[in-house]
């Protein structure tokens, strides 16, 4: 017998495909009959394990025209519904879109109309990802996979807004939108439709927006079949039945706005067919829009016939005739000979046979049970068997979990006195029902596993479940958060899927509370997958007004600010806090946190005049509810007064910061993270108010608290690097700051990525070491790498891309480059003139900079002029 034994393709129920013939010739006859107007409609439905996702990726691997020359004239998409948030309609019209789009279709209106909508109703969100975009929000998207671009505000609005008046809107809005040069033509395409968008020469409500872009979305496939008459379209769309739960039946289904989404581009566009695999028939048959269209073409997946049974059998390949017959009658729903053969049931006598090996006979594979439960029981039964005893007992207790390694199988054997070695994981990793994966981690095969859950004592279960999510719980939760590794994060992710199958009561009070040591040791983006999925399931469940789904909200924000995202975290700060406010009242703690997160992420974006009231009245809350003692109280008196600290109000911050060092220290100890943090701002306040010689050993008790507790990789430990070498540098010890400096930097690239603002920082930092050295060449290309980071992830008109500006100019005046050197010194200065304000320290700076240029190049009387205004004279 060959060593391959079996097609690794047909490892499970959910991932096989067998030949199925007459779902393959009913997508072939729709296929070739999409109508020029109007569409078809056909799905595939029956429980799971039934293949109806294999069936949708092989109906969709043979419509192409490299397997089928006859289908070159198919424009497919495949939206996979499987793990993905159905709670925004909106961002189904976004998966569409893109899915068409890798198929060769260009959405001018629906980008353009998309954008207006986003704008006018979420501008404060971040678009979502467009395939092969035209356009693009410039602080998101422009980078130099655009170097030609257009930018809407300052060359093209003026002359297209009143042809088409919705640039104009965006025009007022101040956004900064652009499109690729070459494809101004876009925006012909785009008016009529966009004509939908107004009324009486205004645009419709805001909630009218929403409504009218299915409608949109398929005018931009309508005008592509008007270009190319012989192009369809099919669309795919896996798991529907992930749209309709809850939704009932009846009236309810017609309020699903997801769906209703949906059933409007549909409706909408011509030349389409739509195929839908789910659990249920699509309940829109009840319809009469739609009942003709579904009549006698939503189809039962029910089973596998003989034929398409046996000829997976044959892939396997199992070659003994007789054994493929005893399979095939062991495997059918029912004892009945005419019953359809059930691919999970096929799956498991398909392992029972892979360890039977050259020892297997026909009847070891009968089934003498009538019923499917008893069946699919009496077969999970028979695969445990092939094993002894105690890996029997292994195989069920870990069938709960997605993953486990080494260390919680021998916590199972312990726990419950499994009578075999910790030697016996090899034996486990050798089963044909696992996977072995590079991370030395075991997982059970899926549909197996739940097999076998199902089929065994609930108080098994639970047993099980209870030690393993006690196991993971304390492993995701090491000490100190130099210490989460790899493994760490693995645990977590396992012990929140266990959590989640004991029920949604309590889970978010339970993540937050667990993440905690795992968020210290920074893994913003792990942790946002995770409050995404708890965000998702509080709205459905609990509803958008409960205080889980505000803390799910406030949490998912925190993962995107430690990212550098901050104006993707502000509006869901802010719904936070506005459901905070309303659940659990003014005067609760964790509104008080939640004034303070949104403060932060002002503060983040050089905001700090509307930061300043938010962050006091954080502080307000907590004294209240917390008591002086508390650390959170300490952090509020440390976030004010860095708030204070940014707007040039050193001597005001200083109480602020010694008191919440205080608080710190007492409350939290000598070695804590948040006492190091505020050793470290203590000695910044002090830093900028010239005192260097105080701050520095402040700063290196800071950086010997963070590195002890956070570990050298830790992006709070490359700023406190970074902290003593500025230090340093202020008292002129440049050549002691240096290596600080780019050790800090160092540190910032690998732990926060290249892109982040506190690397751009750091490239700033060691390029202002080489510049005060008088290694003006040297530095100048790190200074605009700077600048670079900077424009890109806080905007143009951050008061940090102002200081960039600044710095890149000084580096050109001092190497006499001054007529260079001057419009990025007067860029710099209207930067920070409009962000800090003219009696900023940093404004005033920006001023005597720009003047040492003009007088440099001769130009007295205006240096002079310039001078005067900065010492507050008119202009």
């Amino acid at each position: 017998m060959p060593e391959v034994r079996y097609n690794p393709i047909t490892q499970s129920a959910s991932t096989i495909f067998v030949d199925r013939e007459d779902p393959k010739r009913t997508f072939e006859k729709a296929a070739v009959s999409i109508p020029r107007e109007g569409c078809l409609l056909r799905t595939w439905y029956g429980v799971g394990g039934q293949g109806k996702t294999a069936l949708a990726r092989e109906l969709f691997r043979i419509s192409s025209d490299e397997v089928e020359p006859s289908y070159a004239h198919l424009r497919r998409a495949m939206v996979d519904l499987h793990e993905r948030s159905l709670t925004d309609p909106d961002r189904l019209l976004v998966w569409i879109r893109n899915a068409f789009s890798r198929a060769g279709v260009t959405f001018p209106a629906f980008d353009l109309a998309f954008a207006i909508m986003w704008e006018k109703t979420r501008g404060e969100e971040a678009l979502p990802n467009f395939e092969n975009a035209w356009l693009f929000r410039t602080g998101e998207a422009l980078s130099e996979s655009l170097p030609d671009a257009v930018t809407f505000t300052r060359e093209l609005m003026e002359t297209t807004a009143e042809t088409i008046p919705v640039l104009g809107f965006l025009l007022k809005k101040g956004s900064q939108w652009a499109l690729d040069r070459g494809k101004q033509v876009w925006l012909e395409k785009t008016r009529p439709q966009l004509q939908a968008f107004y009324r009486d020469g205004l645009l419709i409500e805001d909630h009218e927006m929403s409504d009218l872009m299915p409608w949109m979305l398929a005018q931009d496939l309508n005008q592509h079949l008007a270009q190319a008459p012989r192009d369809r379209f099919v669309l795919f769309i896996d798991e529907y039945e992930r749209v309709m739960d809850g939704a009932g039946t009846g009236a309810r289904w017609r309020e699903n706005r997801f769906d209703a989404h949906m059933r409007r581009f549909i409706s909408e566009t011509d030349g389409l067919l739509a195929i839908f695999f789910s659990r249920e028939r699509l309940p829109w048959e009840e319809a009469p829009d739609w009942r003709d269209d579904l009549k006698d073409n939503q189809h039962l997946l029910g089973g596998l016939s003989d034929g398409d049974a046996e000829d997976w059998l044959r892939q396997v390949p199992v070659e003994d005739v007789a054994i493929r017959e005893a399979m095939l009658a062991g495997a059918r729903e029912t004892d009945e000979l005419a019953s359809p053969v059930y691919p999970l049931m096929l799956d498991l006598q398909v392992e029972h046979w892979k360890n039977l090996g050259d020892r297997a006979r026909p009847e070891d594979f009968s089934v003498s049970e009538s019923g499917f439960e008893a069946r699919r029981f009496a077969l999970v039964q028979r695969l445990l068997r092939d094993y002894d005893a105690p890996i029997q007992e292994l195989i069920s207790r870990l069938a709960l979990v997605q993953r486990f390694d080494r260390s919680a199988f021998e916590h199972v054997v312990t726990a419950f006195n499994v009578p075999v070695s910790f030697a016996a994981i090899d034996r486990l990793a050798e089963l044909s029902i696992m996977s072995l994966g590079e991370d030395g981690w075991l997982s059970p095969h899926r549909a197996i596993a739940d097999a076998i859950v199902q089929s065994e004592k609930q108080a098994i279960v639970s047993a099980s479940r209870d030690a393993l999510l006690a196991h993971f719980e304390d492993r995701a939760q090491p000490e100190r958060p130099a210490d989460v590794a790899d493994d760490t994060l693995a645990c977590l992710a396992e012990a929140a899927h266990l959590r989640r199958v004991k029920g949604m009561e309590g889970y978010v009070e339970w993540l937050d509370e667990i993440e905690d040591t795992v968020s210290e040791a920074h893994n913003p983006e792990f942790l946002e997958d995770l409050w995404r999925e708890a965000l998702a399931i509080s709205q459905q469940g609990l509803g958008e007004a409960h205080q889980d789904t505000g803390t799910s909200y406030n949490n998912v924000a925190s993962c995107l600010d430690a990212q550098g995202r901050h104006e993707e975290a502000e509006p869901l700060y802010r719904k936070g806090l506005e459901i905070r406010r309303a659940a659990l009242g003014e005067a609760h703690p964790d509104t008080g946190s939640s004034y303070n997160n949104v403060a932060s992420c002002l503060d983040a974006q050089g905001r700090h005049e509307e930061a300043e009231p938010l962050y006091r009245k954080g502080l307000e809350i907590r004294r209240a509810a917390l008591g002086e003692a508390h650390p959170d109280t300490g952090s509020g008196y440390n976030n004010v007064a860095a708030c204070l600290d940014f707007q040039g109000r050193h001597e005001e911050a200083e109480p602020l910061y010694l008191k919440g060092l205080e608080i710190c220290r007492a409350a939290l100890g000598g070695a804590h993270p948040d006492t190091g943090m505020s050793y470290n701002n203590v000695a910044f306040c002090l830093d900028a108010q010239g005192r260097h010689e105080e701050a520095e050993p402040l700063y290196r008790k800071g950086l010997e608290i963070l590195r002890a507790a956070l570990g050298e990789a830790h992006p709070d430990t490359g700023s406190s690097y970074n902290n003593v070498a500025f230090c340093l540098n202020n008292q002129g010890r440049h050549e002691e700051a240096e290596p600080l400096y780019r050790k800090g930097l160092e540190i910032r690239r690998a732990a926060l990525g290249e892109a982040h603002p506190d690397t751009g920082a750091s490239y700033n930092n060691v390029a202002f070491c080489l510049d005060d050295q008088g290694r003006h060449e040297e530095a100048e290309p790190l200074f605009r790498k700077g600048l670079e980071i900077r424009r890109a992830a806080l905007g143009e008109a951050h008061p940090d891309t102002g200081a960039s500006y600044n710095n890149v100019a000084f580096c050109l005046d001092d190497q006499g480059r001054h007529e260079e050197a001057e419009p990025l010194f007067r860029k710099g200065l209207e930067i920070r003139r409009a962000a800090l304000g003219e009696a900023h320290p940093d404004t005033g700076a920006s001023y005597r900079n720009l003047a040492v240029c003009v007088g440099r190049q001769g130009r007295r009387e205006e240096a002079l002029k310039i001078l005067h205004m900065a010492s507050g004279g008119d202009e």
